[in-house]
């Protein structure tokens, strides 16, 4: 009851069955368990009392009367902004809990492209927490998926390795920057953002070396109109 007074949504999790396999608990008891699974860090808690807030306001069922919340993590992203800012959290922590309750649900496969794509888009604030998110999530489902653990680890593993080498999955890391691309006749637009952006992109996916003279020759390539762009 007191909670409720504080983040109302929670009162909508208290005994909503979500009619699904993983979950033998209702959202709130769901969600109560994946707290107590997290580390000691208020962050991570924070974002693990908010991650399933907006489930009951995206649950729908199929032909088969099972239970899904499409698009819950957009929704209880929103909800943990608004309750980080009525509770007047320091803005990095509101940024980071809002931002972890988003990426919670995010599916990252255990490959050097993906794990480099996840880290592209996001800071060390949220890359240094989301497994144990994640990991805290899968333990408060239904013990039989308790399994996927085990995949977060390994995927956890594959991004510590990533993280500790010199391989390039940010825009600082690339060989080529913005003065460099000026040099080269591409005047600064939108346009150049991007290109380097597809720089970036063909970088991780290993499509071209990280190294000045190829980056040199796509970006005019791209620049010219011959290939498409894209974004990581």
């Amino acid at each position: 009851d007191v909670i409720s007074v504080i983040i109302p949504e929670m009162s909508d999790c208290v005994g909503f069955d979500q009619r699904n396999e993983h979950h033998c608990y209702d959202v709130y008891t769901h969600i109560v368990k994946a707290v107590s699974n997290c580390p000691h860090d208020l962050a991570t808690r924070f974002a693990a009392l908010l991650h399933d807030i907006g489930k009951p306001k995206t649950f729908s069922l199929d032909k088969n009367m099972t239970g899904h919340f499409y698009g819950h993590a957009v929704k209880s992203a929103e909800i943990a902004e608004r309750v980080m800012t009525e509770l007047h959290a320091p803005t990095k922590l509101k940024n980071t809990v809002t931002e972890l309750v988003l990426y919670h649900d995010r599916q990252i496969a255990n490959t050097e492209k993906s794990i480099k794509r996840f880290l592209s888009k996001t800071e060390k604030d949220i890359y240094s927490r989301i497994f144990d998110l994640k990991r805290a999530d899968i333990l408060a489902l239904d013990e039989k998926f308790h399994y996927g653990k085990n995949d977060i680890d390994e995927i956890e593993r594959t991004a510590l390795a990533i993280l500790n080498s010199e391989d390039c999955f940010k825009m600082k890391d690339l060989k080529i920057n913005g003065a460099d691309l000026i040099m080269l006749g591409i005047p600064e637009s939108k346009q150049m953002g991007s290109i380097l952006s597809s720089l970036l992109a063909a970088v991780i996916d290993g499509d071209v070396p990280n190294e000045k003279s190829e980056l040199s020759k796509l970006a005019l390539r791209l620049y010219d109109g011959n290939t498409p762009s894209r974004s990581n």
